[in-house]
């Protein structure tokens, strides 16, 4: 899949997202050096309670099935829920929202690429 096609693809989720409060932060980023999948990485207010985060899982979840195809769902390598104040978090929050990363450290992780679409 083309990166470009990457980005709007999510781009067009993100008014969705936003109607969520919890969720802070979202970035797409591609992390793998095998596959072509990305990873789906969310900020969190209140994520350390667990029945919280359980239920903005299942409205994130919600949001990606209803939004995007089965093909489009299986390039997703995995899908992060983090606190605010993680590291991983703290590390991509410092670009600004709609920001491309290349070739970055976050959390010891290599990001290959990424895009901020969510940072408030």
């Amino acid at each position: 899949m083309v990166e470009e096609d990457i980005l709007n693809m999510y781009s067009a989720i993100v008014a969705e997202l936003r109607i969520l409060p919890e969720v802070c932060f979202f970035a797409v980023v591609k992390m793998d050096d095998i596959t072509e999948r990305w990873s789906l990485l969310f900020g969190l207010k209140d994520a350390n309670d667990l029945d919280k985060r359980e239920k903005v899982f299942q409205s994130i979840r919600k949001i990606i099935e209803n939004s995007l195809t089965l093909e489009e769902r299986q390039n997703i390598a995995r899908i992060g829920l983090f606190s605010t104040t993680e590291h991983i978090v703290e590390d991509f929050a410092k670009f600004d929202e709609g920001e491309i990363v290349e070739n970055i450290k976050a959390n010891g992780n290599f990001v290959h690429k990424g895009y901020i679409l969510i940072s408030r």
